[in-house]
């Protein structure tokens, strides 16, 4: 898990103080909480940012994007 502060600005100017987290995820980990909600996984992807290739999940790329559906219910 990852915190940092920061600043953000309203368009009127006013700024304020947030904190923002990030936590990090490998691709099982990810796959491992998505089941645990109750998603049928198709696919985990690496990506970057505005580049939603097929890549397979490295732990070098920025993000990893999951696709899937909510499990049918019985």
């Amino acid at each position: 898990m990852h915190h940092e502060r920061t600043v953000l600005k309203s368009e009127e100017g006013v700024e304020a103080g947030a904190d923002l987290w990030t936590t990090c995820y490998t691709a099982r980990e990810l796959g491992l909480l998505c089941d645990r909600a109750g998603l049928v996984i198709d696919a985990i992807w690496s990506v970057e940012p505005g580049r939603y290739e097929r890549q397979a999940p490295t732990i070098e790329s920025p993000e990893l994007l999951v696709v899937g559906a909510k499990a049918a219910r019985l």
